[in-house]
């Protein structure tokens, strides 16, 4: 899968910004910066596609299809990273 276009990024972005707020979480950086966060992932996951492919065990990464594998990877790292 290829990089989201740009304009996605930035509603992507845009996005996260309205969560932070509306959330009340504290968050230093600028829009330039979160930009330059969500573009820098964004970049990674696509070169990482096939290694994130990998780890995930027989038979399931032939069973599951690309998008069930991202969202199960949605899943583990939204659980990681709540704060109770």
């Amino acid at each position: 899968m290829a990089v989201l276009p740009a304009g996605d990024r930035a509603v992507l972005r845009q996005e996260f910004a309205r969560e932070l707020s509306s959330s009340r979480s504290l968050c230093n950086a600028t829009k330039t910066d979160l930009q330059a966060v969500v573009d820098a992932l964004d970049t990674w996951l696509d070169s990482n596609a096939a290694a994130i492919n990998t780890a995930i065990p027989l038979p399931a990464s032939t069973m599951l299809t690309a998008k069930q594998k991202a969202q199960l990877l949605v899943y583990v790292i939204r659980r990681r990273f709540e704060v109770a």
